[in-house]
């Protein structure tokens, strides 16, 4: 392991979805020590949903948005990250 960036920025453009499910699988190495929130592009220090200290290999999470615009999914850690164990991020429009 080694320190590495502080956050890992992810986006989408939700044209017609009113809700997503956000879905992070971790290795057992970043329990404890990585949090997930979702933003509105536009209005970046306001999240709109997401947790601190993910406690399980598998976290999910449904949020409301509005439609029509780019949402940020930012992924934290405490500075740990693995390059031999791989998250896997699912978003999914409802």
């Amino acid at each position: 392991m080694y320190a590495g960036d502080p956050e890992d920025n992810y986006y989408f453009d939700a044209v017609t979805a009113q809700e997503v499910q956000i879905r992070l699988q971790l290795p057992g190495t970043l329990v404890g020590r990585t949090s997930v929130w979702l933003y509105a592009q536009g209005a970046l220090r306001r999240t709109l949903c997401g947790t601190e200290e993910i406690k399980s290999v598998i976290y999910t999470a449904s949020c409301h948005i509005d439609r029509g615009a780019r949402y940020v999914v930012r992924i934290y850690t405490d500075g740990m990250t693995s390059n031999a164990h791989w998250y896997v991020l699912q978003v999914t429009y409802r």
